[in-house]
């Protein structure tokens, strides 16, 4: 299928590219960190034929009521809302637990009703007909191992760390003269998602821009087990990651400028530095939406706050009410900003 811009092949390719890690642009930029959100109304380019034609489901979902993708993070967050709803509303709803990639794909294919994403909203993302519901905002806390005594970090201090500007921990300057080991600082990133905005490029905007040393991996778990096992490390989790493995593997979460990551009323005073947003995609084909498919995202944006678990998230309405920007359902900006 040709069109007069971009295809479908191409958002597939691109798709590909994010998952292989293709580093995003300004990586020559002193220390830059890439902004939260980066709202466009544009949308992809695709044939006629691709925007008319309706869901193919793939053999896991075909039956169900409703399909759904839920990337690693809201499988564990969302499944016990979704189990209830289902059970409400007497709906078969056939769940995959993957990534922001596997939901990525589906939607390239047009193979699902909705599919969550666990970072803002990029351009490869905005393919024709998909509407995106922003559903939570989740703090991202800065983790070192349990030995080290830091306890606090500004912003700058952790652009240092993880970029190698401070090669050894007793160079870093701390309140109340807290004396720190001298031992190197390594650095370790799980650098995921590398063109869609916010999440870890909150701290440095692309890999180019963190020491050499880094240590890259590829789970959340080996985050955890990474940092506990060397007294000089530093990575980042969000809060539930840290609160699910972070006793586990010994590792703790600092304060940033004074604010834990849990500290939700700094968070949605837009005080806190790190966090990313929790975004699903429904479609519109040939001017219809899926009923079912906006009753159940609705659901979730009104419920997602009820959660009775480890998992620290903010809600839309809550988001609102403090003064963040949506463009729709979808949180385009913090408070403050234009």
């Amino acid at each position: 299928m040709k069109t007069a811009s971009i295809s479908l092949c191409k958002v597939f390719f691109t798709v590909l590219f994010v998952l292989c890690g293709v580093a995003a642009a300004g990586a020559g930029d002193e220390l830059k960190t890439a902004k939260p959100f980066e709202y466009s109304s544009a949308t992809l380019e695709a044939t006629e034929e691709w925007k008319s034609k309706g869901i193919l489901y793939e053999d896991w979902a075909k039956g169900a009521d409703l399909t759904v993708s839920l990337d690693q993070h809201m499988y564990k967050t969302a499944l016990p809302l979704i189990k209830e709803y289902a059970a409400v509303n007497n709906l078969d709803i056939a769940v995959k637990e993957g990534t922001c990639g596997i939901s990525s794909g589906l939607l390239s294919r047009k193979a699902i009703d909705i599919a969550s994403l666990c970072c803002p909203i990029a351009e490869i993302d905005r393919l024709p007909g998909l509407t995106y519901h922003t559903v939570a905002l989740e703090a991202i806390g800065i983790i070192v191992n349990e030995k080290n005594p830091i306890e606090d970090l500004t912003e700058q201090q952790v652009r240092e760390l993880f970029s190698g500007k401070v090669p050894r921990w007793k160079d870093l300057a701390t309140k109340d003269a807290v004396k720190l080991p001298d031992l190197p600082v390594r650095p370790v990133g799980r650098l995921h998602c590398k063109t869609r905005p916010g999440h870890w490029r909150m701290i440095l905007d692309n890999e180019d821009l963190f020491g050499e040393n880094l240590e890259e991996v590829g789970t959340i778990p080996d985050m955890a087990r990474s940092v506990s096992a060397y007294a000089g490390a530093i990575g980042h989790l969000r809060t539930w990651n840290y609160h699910v493995y972070g006793d586990m593997w010994k590792v703790k979460i600092l304060k940033v400028n004074g604010i834990y990551p849990e500290d939700k009323e700094a968070l949605l005073a837009g005080k806190y530095p790190y966090y990313s947003s929790y975004n699903f995609a429904t479609w519109e084909i040939n001017g219809r939406k899926n009923p079912r498919a906006e009753a159940f995202v609705d659901f979730l944006m009104k419920n997602i706050g009820r959660i009775d678990s480890p998992f620290v998230v903010v809600s839309p309405d809550e988001l609102r009410k403090a003064g963040w920007k949506f463009n729709g359902d979808e949180l385009v900006s913090p408070p403050g900003e234009k």
